[in-house]
Formats: structure tokens, sequence, C-alpha cells
């Protein structure tokens, strides 16, 4: 009699377990992330990576707190993770992790940021100010300023906006696809290059800029953010 019962438990206990995991299964199939969202979550996760990792390729331990704290279902932490990988931005240490999150009910424990990601969300330290000084007539931009001494004019307010500029193209790059997703990206990463070089004065710079602002008179016009249009424009006018 207690075999029996024993096995009936067992068997029951299995017809659960597969109920479950044929659920969590079917619940991962039938997920995807819209790409406005998809592309917030990636920015903050691995900001959120990026600020306990002690370099490229090295393992991140996630805390137990980790993927609960993110509040998504455990089939959109997998597909935002397909995503990171996907895009050459994240290692999962665990091959078999959609695996075991479907049938052992278990989210990565481990993962580890790529060379590409690493450089890309590492925050740029505060740089010293950097002034020019103009003597007799200027042109800064549109029309002429004429003085009679010195102008000194801060750069790191063009650093700054330059430095904005990136950021948003490079964002920019991720909702796109195909040749105008790696032209964001490449102008994205020129600029970065020239403010990291302090090199602001390359004709590159001006160059890129006006392609972006000049994205507003052809076909990409409605696709591409109005904002990031306009801060190209109005950066124009500063270099």
């Amino acid at each position: 009699m207690w075999n029996w019962v024993c096995w009936l438990l067992l068997l029951a206990g299995i017809a659960v377990y597969a109920v479950f995991a044929t659920r969590r299964y079917l619940a991962y199939l039938s997920t995807s992330l819209p790409e406005e969202v998809r592309d917030d979550l990636a920015d903050r996760l691995l900001t959120a990576l990026r600020d306990n990792c002690g370099g490229p390729d090295r393992s991140i331990t996630l805390a137990s707190t980790f993927w609960p704290s993110t509040e998504l279902s455990f089939a959109e932490v997998l597909r935002l993770l397909e995503y990171l990988r996907r895009r050459g931005w994240l290692n999962v240490l665990n091959n078999n992790y959609v695996r075991d999150a479907i049938f052992l009910f278990t989210l990565p424990k481990s993962v580890a940021l790529t060379p590409d990601s690493y450089e890309r969300w590492t925050p740029r330290a505060p740089e010293e100010p950097k002034s020019i000084t103009f003597n007799g007539p200027t042109h800064l931009g549109d029309g002429h300023l004429v003085n009679n001494g010195a102008i000194t004019y801060e750069w790191t307010v063009i650093e700054r906006d330059v430095s904005k500029l990136a950021l948003s193209l490079h964002r920019e790059s991720m909702r796109q696809a195909g040749e105008l997703a790696q032209q964001l990206e490449e102008a994205a990463e020129m600029l970065s290059m020239a403010v990291d070089a302090r090199n602001l004065d390359d004709p590159w710079v001006k160059r890129t800029v006006r392609w972006v602002a000049d994205l507003a008179n052809n076909t990409a016009a409605g696709v591409i953010s109005g904002g990031l249009i306009a801060a190209a424009t109005a950066l124009l006018g500063k270099l």
C-alpha cells in the first residue's frame, strides 16, 4: 500500500513539474520586448553591471536579489540577455541558461561584459576646464563678434555638447537597423574619440555633426529623433 502511495505522489510531483515547465517554456516563446523598452533596459542593465565590473571578460557574480530588482519576468530577462549577447555586449557564463531558467527555474548567476560594452558604458572622468583666448575680430558660429581686448571661450561647453550628441547617436543606433544604424554608431564613435583626444578642431567633427543635422532633409527624417537633429543643428553653430 505504501509503495503505491509513494508512486502516486511521485507521479503527481512529476506532473506538476511538467505543467510548470511547459507554461514557462510557452511564456518564453511568446515573450518579446518592444525596441524602446528593450534599449532602455539594456542601457540600465549594462550601466549597473559596469559599476561592479573589474574589467572586460571578467566574471561578475550576481547577487540573489539582482534579477528580482529588475522587476522583469523570467521570460523578459531571457529575451534581454539574448539581445545583449547578439549585440556582442554581454557574455553569459552558463551556456545552458535558457534551459536552466525553464526547467530548473534559475536565472544566470554570473555574466561578463565584453570589451565593447565595457568601453561604451565606462563613465567619462570630468576634465579640467580648457579655455581658448581670441584677440581682435572673431567669428563664432553665425555672425561676427568684434572686440577690443581678449575673449575667453570655455571649450568644455563644446566638449559637453559633443559628448551628449555622441551618446544620443549611440542610443539612436540601438533603435535603428541596417546601414542607418551602422552610420549612426560610426558617427557616435568618431565624436567620442574626438572628445577623448580633445581634438574638436578636426574637420571631421564638424562634417559629422553636419551629417546628423542634414538627416532632416533626407529619407531618414521620418525615423530619426527630432531632438537628435535639433541638438546637432544647435551644435553646428558653435563649431
